[in-house]
């Protein structure tokens, strides 16, 4: 039987670097969790807390966020994940899952929730990050 219950990969929020277009930003990311579906692992973040900024709107994360969500995500190219307990907690559903090892699905809410396939690179090497390539 497949376990398909979503697994809570941080409690507290990490930082997620987003390429898209011709730019980039780094946002925070809260309620991180993961899951194995059938073939796929699903991994969700919520980006909206960056649109809610009690800060200045001129800082780079608003403006990144509200970037993206007028329309730039749909030229999301690549997310870094330099979370070292995010990254071991992946590693170990990955065991658990090999079936899911190379076909990934994100979820990003940011304004409502946009999906992308994508194609893991786990680091090798300690203190390397997890790049998600989305896949076209």
């Amino acid at each position: 039987m497949a376990n398909d219950y979503w697994r809570q990969l941080r409690k507290t929020s990490q930082f997620l670097h987003l390429e898209y277009g011709y730019d980039h930003t780094t946002l925070s990311a809260e309620k991180a969790e993961a899951r194995p579906l059938g073939d796929w692992l699903e991994l969700k973040f919520d980006l909206d807390s960056n649109l809610r900024s009690r800060n200045n709107k001129a800082t780079n994360s608003y403006l990144g966020a509200r970037d993206l969500s007028e329309g730039q995500i749909s030229e999301l190219k690549r997310v870094q994940i330099d979370d070292s307990r995010v990254i071991e907690r992946l590693r170990n559903i990955l065991r658990n899952n090999p079936q899911v090892a190379d076909r990934w699905r994100l979820i990003l809410f940011l304004s409502g929730p946009h999906t992308f396939s994508v194609h893991p690179e786990m680091p090798t090497g300690q203190g390397e990050p997890l790049w998600l390539t989305v896949v076209r």
